[in-house]
């Protein structure tokens, strides 16, 4: 391919590199937000320009590691719309430089992508556990749990935050007198929690998360035995 093709996407990610070093030396939140809004646009157009894998597949990484960046900037600011949005396009990028650096890049370029790409999962899940709260936390860490690795401590802590959401909800549910709905977040508190149980991992970190796991496990089974009591008095079968 003619190099000047190849050169055109090189330039927009040299303007996002630069816009990116701009970025990192401003400490307000805003001015850096929208720095790093301005590199995505570059490296977007990197990845349009792009004429085969190798340059794409560095493209695509710059605009993951960019919007990886701004999802978590959203979740600290508790804009879980954005962030969810700015995430998930994170994800996708990550997983197209996976692919275009598949037979273009070294072993070792893609293993550090795939570190990188690990690092983003748990920083973005870190902080959204941080910082999101009831149904919202749930559905930003259950978006994100399945790109988690196994074999991250941070895996069981997230999923007992699950189970202990579920479970805290379900007995406001109670209060409400919607048993029905309170019965299945107990249901889905429980699942987090065999989940937990089958993680790979045997670490002291995950010792301590399943001795909390399992006093909650003994909370979630008790009030199931409740509200399927109660479930039966409303319908009149108690």
């Amino acid at each position: 391919m003619a190099p000047g093709l190849r050169s055109k996407s090189k330039k927009y990610r040299l303007k996002g590199d630069k816009i990116l070093t701009n970025a990192t030396a401003y400490t307000p939140r805003e001015h850096r937000g929208f720095l790093l809004r301005q590199a995505k646009i570059a490296y977007h157009l990197a990845c349009i320009k792009a004429k085969n894998d190798k340059d794409l597949s560095v493209a695509a990484r710059r605009y993951a590691e960019t919007t990886c960046d701004l999802a978590v900037i959203y979740a600290e600011e508790s804009s879980d719309d954005q962030a969810l949005q700015y995430f998930e396009d994170s994800l996708e990028y990550f997983l197209s430089a996976k692919k275009a650096g598949k037979y273009t890049r070294t072993p070792d370029w893609q293993e550090d992508l795939q570190s990188t790409m690990d690092a983003c999962v748990e920083r973005f899940v870190t902080t959204a556990t941080q910082h999101f709260s009831g149904a919202v936390r749930r559905e930003a860490i259950s978006f994100a749990m399945p790109h988690l690795p196994k074999d991250s401590p941070l895996a069981a802590q997230v999923l007992l935050e699950l189970a202990t959401s579920y479970f805290e909800e379900s007995l406001l549910e109670r209060a409400k007198g919607y048993y029905a709905k309170a019965l299945s977040l107990l249901h889905e508190a429980k699942v987090q929690i065999s989940l937990l149980c089958d993680l790979p991992q045997k670490t002291a970190t995950l010792s301590d998360v399943e001795k909390n796991a399992d006093v909650l496990a003994g909370k979630i089974k008790y009030q199931m035995y409740i509200m399927n009591a109660l479930e039966l008095k409303v319908r009149g079968k108690f």
